[in-house]
């Protein structure tokens, strides 16, 4: 999947942990290196290591990018110019002298001028394949004294000297490295190497070049006494070499890498490489016709010699029978000390049991990938025989098998393990009940010893001392260190497996079977790295299947439906005790949510993929010393990252570490910037962390528009205004205007009260059914003629005084409350009642008048009848001398408006005062 191919990309690359990739950015500082081999390696560094589109493009040509590389190459390298399929149509006149390493590959360049790197004379790679050229004139290279490298394969160019001008490398006095191979159809009768062309390339070490079927190979290149790798293979099928004679290679003994592949060979004849003293890899890959009937004659001119790479990938044809490797097809084979057989796409399916013994012992790696190999006696012989005790790297990938291969391969480590614990003794038929019943021996003998180091028991006793009975045991070679087992297709359970230690196991590929079924734990994987169990359709997985891989860096586990069992586990027991684990890749896993304590015990967590998922939301939490520097979350459905993410990033981006880059995937997501999400807006736009295609992000508003994420900065404003929160102000200005109007309505009725009061019992009297209108012309509308307000301190005064003088004396009818009021109706009623029935209200002023809140009621309702029916109803009589400081504010508009009575001092002056009295009620 692209996804996974990206992820590793980005945190193996920028992480450099070249123990799992084996690829290795250079550091700054590190020493000049002139090997010519270090330049693909900074070119695949250059192309992939931008990999969210920070390009440097050159000033003088938009489609190139410069960048200066000194700082990783100590000043080796310095000016590096990428124009990888830029549609140029020619060289540009004006690249900087400075550059060092060039790229115009996958153009459309066909005329390359003379002269046109003149100016580059501290250039060292050169890269100008996969073009259209069909002529290379004289003083096309003028200028390259440097240059070490020069890739000019896949263009039109043919052998012959209109084509390749004679003096066309002369320049080029230090190229160890030419590759010549062209894109064409076919070699025409009158191509021939370029000897001419190439004798001027003296310290020449690497040639790539089409195999010419009627040259000389041995008289060709003779003259070539430093070349080293001879490549006569053709990536376009343009070789026409049928036969490998014995003398074809006698004049190039210094040879250490030869290659003849794609090029129809049919025959090698016996000795044609034993005059290769320096031979070491030996490539005859894809000649469909050669077979493995060839093998004897091949490998007797190996005999003897040291060889690291020995490559017969696909030498039988895609369509036929079945192959397989008989005695005679190794019979020189024993003999010869070989690392690395690679036997890849040749339909191989069995090993006869005779050919097992001229195996060689010597073999590190071996690959059998995309065969058809079957289960057979001769895997049983490989085991007796101990062939692959070196064995360190093993791939039997894609291949058909319609067995179960677990159970096959079972059952013959058994019968190995008996062998080498000492059971070899017992028949074929006998039970391993016997060997299981001498490690029980040993485990009870050990048992109470708990400081026995497991180094020192017996092979194979880590399957046999736990309290786990094992259906299957695997053995595998010591020295294993790598194995592949992907693509076989085979269908079983990872289930009550353990595989016997000590062993040397770092690495298992197991992508694209259909283990359905994990079941833990695994014994006998504590020294592995790296398990790869994508694409395996796995629906059903246990909490401890990865308890006893402590030591695992990196887990693969893409493409299958654990979903339900990761939801499950909320306190992160899956993941428990792979306390070392580096990279962690779930992609494609149909997961919709993940418990927050998932990957809490993930300590060491460089780097996790979750792309292609369901996920809508994500807040999982993870170790405060974990250095995570990498997460892919393109294609899911998130509408945003949780605060969680969010500050681990922050986290990391405070830590002082030399590499301050982290990255972050979030492409082909439905992000959202509504007012949810102004947090992680804010936190895009302020963060150091690099997104993957950034430019591409878009999120959605509420309304449904779009705005591209980039312009988080500006996306925050504007969602700080559309989503300020108003609700504290209005509650405060509501509040606010609240207790105004409650101060004016409090105002208002404080001004009015008594108006409010005189109409609520006015309203209340009429209620009651007093009815009566009153009609001021007529004197008998009124019942009293007065009624007396007085405070009760003055009832002595009104008793002797105020009644004898005028209802006695002067006949007039009073209202004394004290004797007139009926019993059983509220004061306030009585005293409206009064009022109303009343012409006048005679006041009796007093300081204790003031003192009484009835006295002041009985004063105010009177005011108020003066002012609502416009008659003079009060009439106010001084006892006593007042402060003007104490009297209310009625009081005083009262004496302001109004003629007011003294009571004389003088007792002479009475009568006129109680006539003046008379006078005031009657008029």
């Amino acid at each position: 999947m692209v996804a996974i191919t990206d992820f590793l990309l980005v945190g193996l690359a920028i992480l450099s942990t070249n123990g799992i990739s084996g690829w290795h950015t250079p550091e700054p500082g590190t020493q000049e290196i002139f090997n010519y081999e270090f330049f693909p390696k900074m070119q695949h560094r250059f192309t992939m290591s931008d990999i969210h589109s920070q390009k440097d493009r050159c000033y003088w040509l938009q489609a190139c990018i410069c960048r200066d590389e000194s700082g990783y190459t100590n000043g080796s390298y310095k000016l590096m110019v990428n124009c990888t399929q830029s549609g140029l149509k020619d060289v540009p006149w004006f690249i900087p002298n400075t550059t060092t390493v060039l790229t115009l590959d996958g153009n459309l360049i066909q005329k390359i001028k003379p002269g046109v790197f003149k100016n580059l004379i501290h250039l060292k790679y050169l890269d100008l394949s996969d073009n259209i050229v069909d002529t290379l004139s004289k003083g096309v290279f003028e200028g390259l004294k440097n240059l070490l490298t020069l890739e000019i394969s896949g263009n039109k160019i043919r052998y012959d000297n209109p084509s390749l001008s004679r003096a066309v490398f002369k320049p080029l006095k230090k190229l160890v490295r030419l590759n010549l191979h062209q894109n064409l159809n076919s070699v025409d009768k009158n191509e021939k190497y370029p000897t001419k062309a190439l004798s001027h390339l003296v310290y020449l070490k690497h040639l790539l070049i089409d195999g010419i079927e009627s040259e000389n190979i041995s008289n060709a290149f003779s003259f070539m006494t430093n070349l080293k790798t001879l490549e006569l293979s053709s990536e376009y099928g343009r070789c026409n070499l049928k036969e490998i004679t014995a003398t074809m290679f006698k004049n190039l003994k210094d040879i250490t890498d030869l290659r003849i592949s794609n090029c129809s060979l049919n025959y090698v004849e016996k000795g044609s490489f034993s005059g290769m003293k320096s031979l070491t890899n030996l490539d005859l890959s894809y000649n469909e016709i050669l077979h493995f009937k060839s093998l004897a004659n091949v490998t007797y001119g190996l005999q003897g010699k040291n060889i690291t790479d020995l490559k017969l990938v696909k030498i039988h044809e895609t369509y036929g029978d079945c192959t397989r490797i008989e005695a005679d097809h190794l019979a020189y084979f024993k003999d010869v000390q070989v690392d690395n057989v690679y036997l890849d796409n040749n339909r191989l399916a069995y090993v006869s049991e005779d050919a097992v013994q001229n195996i060689p012992r010597s073999i590190h790696k071996l690959s059998v990938t995309n065969n058809m190999l079957l289960a057979g006696e001769y895997i049983h012989k490989i085991f007796e025989k101990s062939v692959f005790q070196n064995l360190r790297y093993l791939t039997m990938a894609e291949q058909n098998m319609n067995y179960d291969a677990l159970k096959f391969f079972n059952n013959k480590s058994r019968h190995m393990l008996k062998s080498i614990t000492g059971a070899s003794s017992y028949s074929e038929s006998a039970s391993e009940d016997n060997a299981v019943r001498k490690y029980e021996q040993v485990r009870q003998s050990i048992l109470p010893n708990n400081t026995l180091d497991k180094e020192t028991l017996p092979f194979c006793a880590n399957c046999y001392l736990q309290d786990i009975r094992y259906d299957i045991i695997l053995y595998f070679p010591a020295d294993l260190k790598d194995l592949d087992f992907s693509g076989l297709r085979i269908r079983n359970e990872l289930k009550n497996i353990c595989i016997c230690e000590p062993n040397s196991l770092m690495r298992i590929n197991l992508e694209r079977n259909i283990f359905w079924n994990w079941q833990g734990p695994i014994g006998g994987l504590s020294n592995l790295l790296n398990l790869k169990l994508s694409w395996n359709s796995c629906d059903n997985l246990s909490k401890d299947v990865f308890d006893q891989m402590t030591s695992l860096i990196e887990l693969n586990l893409t493409r299958n439906f654990i979903e339900r069992f990761l939801r499950e586990d909320t306190e992160g027991r899956i993941f428990k005790y792979l306390k070392n684990l580096s990279y962690l890749l779930l992609a494609d896993n149909k997961l919709r949510y993940l418990p927050p304590k998932l990957f809490q015990g993930l300590v060491s967590l460089k780097g996790l993929d979750l792309s292609y998922n369901f996920l809508t939301h994500i807040n999982v939490k993870f170790d405060p010393s974990a250095p995570l520097h990498y997460i892919d979350l393109n294609n899911n459905l998130l509408s945003k990252i949780g605060p969680n993410i969010r500050q681990k990033y922050d986290d990391v981006a405070k830590l002082n570490i030399s590499f301050k880059i982290f990255y972050l995937d979030l492409s082909n997501n439905k992000l959202s910037c509504t007012c949810n999400d102004t947090e992680f807006i804010a936190w895009v736009s302020r963060t150091n962390t690099f997104f993957i295609d950034f430019n591409a992000y878009t999120c959605t508003y509420k309304n449904g528009k779009r705005k591209k994420l980039a312009l988080a900065s500006m996306l925050y404003q504007e969602l700080l205004k559309d989503c300020a929160d108003y609700t504290v102000l209005i509650i405060l200005a509501c509040s606010g205007l609240f207790l105004f109007l409650i101060v004016i309505t409090g105002g208002i009725i404080y001004r009015y009260r008594w108006d409010l009061r005189y109409f609520y019992y006015s309203i209340k009297l009429r209620m009651n059914g007093h009815t009566l209108l009153i009609n001021q012309n007529d004197e008998r509308a009124y019942k009293y003629d007065a009624f007396v307000s007085y405070a009760s301190e003055n009832a002595r005064f009104v008793k002797n005084d105020v009644v004898p003088e005028l209802e006695d004396t002067r006949q007039l009818q009073l209202l004394v409350h004290d004797r007139d009021f009926r019993a059983g109706e509220f004061v306030n009623d009585n005293i409206m009642q009064a009022i109303t029935t009343s012409r006048k209200t005679l006041i009796l002023m007093s300081k204790d008048f003031l003192k009484s809140e009835w006295c002041i009621f009985e004063m105010n309702m009177a005011r108020m009848e003066a002012i609502k029916t416009g008659r003079n109803v009060v009439c106010l009589v001084m006892l006593e001398e007042v402060p003007v400081a104490g009297l209310p504010l009625e009081i005083m508009d009262i004496i302001r408006q109004q003629t007011y009575l003294e009571l004389p001092a003088n007792a002479d002056h009475m009568d006129m005062f109680w006539d003046r009295v008379q006078n005031a009620l009657i008029n």
